[in-house]
């Protein structure tokens, strides 16, 4: 999974928009899947199923689209992907609970 780069101008231009509300598109390679997550959810993926988080089986994230509220699973180890639908109440929740988290992956660590 990894954030994907634009094919023309105008796909750079609605990029650019998502960057400047907090947001990013991701893409799973080899699927349709796509979804908005916070702009910085790729570093929490790499910091959380990297190889020094062996521990670690799944991670999750937000789909930030407005189709729904929906919640990504993640998995490490069987390389999938899990979307859950949640009340607006356990989004909002979920919301500002991946907010706080995803302050912590801003500046990424070297």
């Amino acid at each position: 999974m990894h954030r994907v780069g634009p094919n023309n101008s105008q796909e750079l231009n609605k990029l650019k928009a998502l960057d400047k509300k907090g947001l990013a598109k991701i893409t799973v390679i080899g699927t349709s899947h796509r979804f908005l997550a916070h702009k910085t959810a790729q570093n929490k993926l790499i910091h959380d199923l990297g190889k020094s988080n062996n521990n670690i089986i799944f991670t999750e994230l937000l789909d930030r689209t407005q189709q729904g509220h929906n919640l990504i699973q993640i998995h490490a180890t069987q390389i999938s992907i899990q979307k859950i639908s949640l009340t607006l109440e356990e989004f909002q929740q979920h919301l500002k609970k991946e907010n706080e988290i995803l302050t912590k992956y801003e500046k990424p660590k070297k």
